[in-house]
């Protein structure tokens, strides 16, 4: 299983180069403990979500894992807060 710490850490790299770059304030976001996907044979990606709701999320991906499909990739969505 992938870790959470993996998933928050790259989140928060990327909020944080967010933050600097558009001066914005936005807090890490944390993994809910509920989550659970296959370990990530790739290096985790990052964008922003799209939101028909105008609501600020990011979407933490893994492109391959060791797994057959469907469980072969993934997609993590987490809300992100403004302080």
């Amino acid at each position: 299983m992938q870790g959470h710490d993996a998933i928050e850490q790259v989140a928060a790299r990327f909020i944080n180069g967010s933050n600097i770059e558009n001066g914005t304030n936005f807090l890490f976001p944390y993994v809910n403990s509920k989550t659970f996907v296959p370990e990530c044979v790739l290096p985790l990606r990052v964008k922003w979500r799209a939101d028909a709701e105008k609501k600020d999320r990011i979407i933490v991906s893994c492109e391959e894992t060791k797994h057959a499909k469907p469980q072969n990739r993934w997609d993590v969505t987490l809300p992100v807060f403004s302080n």
